[in-house]
């Protein structure tokens, strides 16, 4: 492909994955509830109302869309897990970040304030994969540490969904329950 084309290409792709994490994560927060309360599917959609859970709704799209961009990308760009891993990274870290400090000033969450950040995290992430993507099409990049910090994400998700550590990012402030198997 032509560089031109490459770039376009990216944008493309990455304008498509902020649409589908934004919808798909959306839609992941009521599935846990769908599935009447499936282990499996609590794995990866929410099972309760904590900040910890709720970052399943950027992570586990990101990730899933990720795969069908890297079909696209994997001759033309160098870096692309790299990007990912710092896509998901950041995109957890902005909502961690934006919720504990808005409501920490403010005394207390609000839904609407949450699912726009929800929002401007995802733009943010895929306009920062954007960018490094494209710095990707220079330098050749290991896939080898990003692979892992994925995977690390990814299996802390499993463990804490069962297993989740007594501090305020992993309990429900509506239940005042920690994990799946408190929320059953």
């Amino acid at each position: 492909m032509e560089e031109g084309a490459v770039t376009k290409t990216i944008r493309r792709l990455e304008i498509s994955g902020a649409a589908f994490v934004i919808v798909t994560g959306t839609l992941l927060h009521f599935v846990y509830e769908w599935s009447g309360s499936n282990s499996f599917v609590g794995v990866f959609s929410p099972i309760n109302e904590s900040v910890w859970e709720h970052l399943k709704l950027a992570f586990f799209p990101i990730l899933f869309f990720a795969f069908i961009e890297y079909y696209f990308l994997r001759k033309e760009v160098h870096n692309f897990w790299f990007a990912k891993a710092m896509e998901c990274l950041l995109v957890m870290g902005i909502i961690v970040t934006f919720f504990y400090t808005y409501s920490g000033i403010i005394g207390r969450s609000i839904v609407v304030i949450d699912i726009l950040s929800f929002f401007a995290a995802v733009i943010v992430g895929q306009v920062t994969s954007y960018r490094l993507l494209l710095k990707g099409t220079e330098k050749k990049r290991s896939a080898i540490v990003p692979a892992i910090v994925l995977l690390l994400i990814a299996a802390s998700f499993i463990v804490f969904t069962f297993f989740p550590p007594h501090i305020p990012l992993f309990k429900d402030g509506q239940t005042n329950t920690y994990g799946i198997y408190e929320t059953r």
